[in-house]
């Protein structure tokens, strides 16, 4: 066959589990308009997808999948998918500053660089394209979806896990409201400044006049800087205490060394540590849609008790107070197990599908009772009277009720899309942050993975040509969009329950995704074929 003949063959392929989705979206879309779907129904599916589906398509897939012999893949992908993380980190951090992200998403943008949607989307087109050459039926379905469970365990554990969606909510609390308003040019100077200062190479200005001064002249440049570039209207936005407050800020850091009060360390208000803390944590079971959560529901959602809707976002970062005890401070011991329970609870259950699949999959006794195991099977762990192990039937129960994990979040994603709400007129919107933010998630991390993992396959014994999925998983999952638990939780800790501006960033990415996915699932597809 001609080589035109093979491109379009891997065209085809790659474009069908696409097409899949997009039809999958688009009647979770069409349902949702014709009111068919209500928030409250598609509320308790999207609960039911997340906490019960879902883990169990994942338990399913990795009994099935996982051995002593292919588990060695589990360390190469949770290098590439942290790797992955790292670098849509720093595409977001350079997309903030070289461009204009409205304040409710300064720092929803750098979560947006770091979680992707690696659950339905990668899951549906592996499920579809591993049925063919040149990957074997067999073996090779399963065994991708449990490579796409190794990142979805590394997003879990990073979005969750170590509280990075908490910066969803300091958007929208009091003390971070005009934080970064100055341009590019501005921004860099004041750091450049205070570095300066801090390594005493620049006199301090002492007088109120100098302070004044630099907050005019920075005010003066922000605003010429966004008429002339960023064509943002400026009765909209105030730069000017803005730039006071950054301008002071910058030019009283250090002075007055002699007195006691410029020795003192940071306000716990500036400090990472204790904004994590005193941010609320949102349940990893948080539902897809959250349209109808009201402020209530949001208070349940989270998992630190003693907050209010309101001081959700406008509590101060001071000192907590702390219980008297009779007892007095309580042990360390209590204190982690504590932290350890607590931990416990905020576990996303496909998290704990992932950490009961893995002994499941690789200690013989125990998969002997649930699978055919060589060596155990029939001989040292007899049949059930059905001639299966023992527990087969659970084994069979998770994969039944996992077949419609991926379907269902498909059509709740259209459901999502059916219910935001973006800005009706172009020019309120960040285009510029926009188009950048969709070029870096659905192309230049792509194209990085290509060379990356083509490398490892080369020099190193990460990737083996031999196993084939293992390289097409690692390939297909650096271009996905961004995660649609972001908009949740978003909506949570927004006061007014909106998303606006991140629906204009998922809006493009997912509408360009049928475009990028396919490109990039050809891409693999030829990698791993070649």
């Amino acid at each position: 066959m001609s080589s035109a003949g093979n491109a379009g063959q891997i065209i085809y392929k790659a474009f069908t589990p696409t097409l899949k989705m997009a039809l999958c979206i688009l009647s979770g879309f069409v349902t949702t308009k014709a009111g068919m779907l209500s928030p409250s129904a598609t509320k308790g599916i999207s609960l039911i997808t997340m906490n019960l589906c879902l883990p169990c398509l994942i338990f399913g897939s990795m009994v099935s999948a996982f051995t002593p012999q292919n588990i060695a893949a589990f360390g190469p992908l949770v290098l590439v998918a942290v790797m992955y993380e790292i670098l849509g980190l720093l595409c977001a951090w350079v997309v903030r500053e070289i461009a204009w992200v409205p304040k409710d998403f300064r720092w929803g943008i750098l979560v947006m660089g770091v979680v992707s949607n690696w659950g339905n989307l990668p899951t549906a087109v592996v499920q579809t394209m591993a049925k063919e050459a040149p990957f074997d039926p067999a073996v090779d379905v399963d065994l991708g979806v449990a490579y796409i469970a190794i990142f979805v365990l590394v997003m879990n554990t990073t979005f969750f896990g170590l509280g990075f969606h908490k910066l969803c909510a300091w958007d929208f609390t009091d003390d971070h409201a005009a934080e970064d308003m100055l341009p590019f040019k501005q921004r860099w100077r004041a750091r450049f400044e205070r570095l300066q200062r801090l390594l005493g190479r620049r006199k301090q200005p002492r007088t109120a006049d100098a302070e004044i001064a630099i907050a005019d002249e920075a005010a003066d440049e922000a605003a010429d800087h966004v008429s002339a570039t960023l064509e943002v209207p400026l009765e909209r936005v105030d730069y000017r205490p803005a730039a006071e407050s950054i301008a002071t800020s910058v030019t009283r850091v250090g002075t007055q060394r002699g007195d006691a009060e410029s020795k003192r360390t940071k306000p716990r208000k500036r400090s990472f540590t204790s904004r994590m803390e005193a941010t609320p944590r949102i349940l990893a079971t948080a539902p897809l849609d959250s349209q109808a959560t009201t402020a209530a529901e949001s208070v349940q959602l989270t998992s630190d008790k003693g907050y209010t809707s309101g001081s959700v976002y406008t509590r101060g970062y001071g000192a907590e107070p702390v219980a008297a005890t009779a007892a007095g401070a309580p042990r360390r011991a209590r204190k982690w197990a504590a932290a350890l329970l607590k931990e416990i609870k905020n576990t996303p259950p496909p998290t704990w599908a992932v950490a009961v699949g893995l002994p499941c999959s690789l200690v013989s006794p125990l998969k002997a009772l649930l699978t055919d195991v060589p060596g155990w099977t029939g001989s040292r762990m007899p049949n059930a009277p059905d001639g299966n192990p023992p527990l087969h039937f659970i084994l069979e129960t998770a994969i039944f009720l996992g077949a419609i994990a991926v379907p269902m979040a498909l059509v709740l994603l259209g459901v999502s899309f059916a219910r935001l709400t973006v800005p009706s007129r172009w020019r309120d919107l960040p285009l510029t942050a926009i188009t950048l933010m969709t070029l870096a998630k659905m192309v230049l991390i792509p194209v990085f993975s290509v060379f990356v993992v083509q490398a490892m396959q080369k020099n190193t014994g990460l990737f083996p040509p031999e196993d084939k999925i293992r390289t097409f998983v690692a390939i297909l999952l650096s271009g996905t969009p961004a995660a649609a638990n972001q908009l949740v939780i978003t909506q949570i800790y927004n006061p007014a329950g909106t998303a606006h501006t991140l629906a204009s960033f998922l809006l493009l990415q997912y509408s360009l995704m049928f475009i990028f996915s396919t490109a990039l699932a050809a891409i693999a597809l030829y990698i791993v074929a070649s």
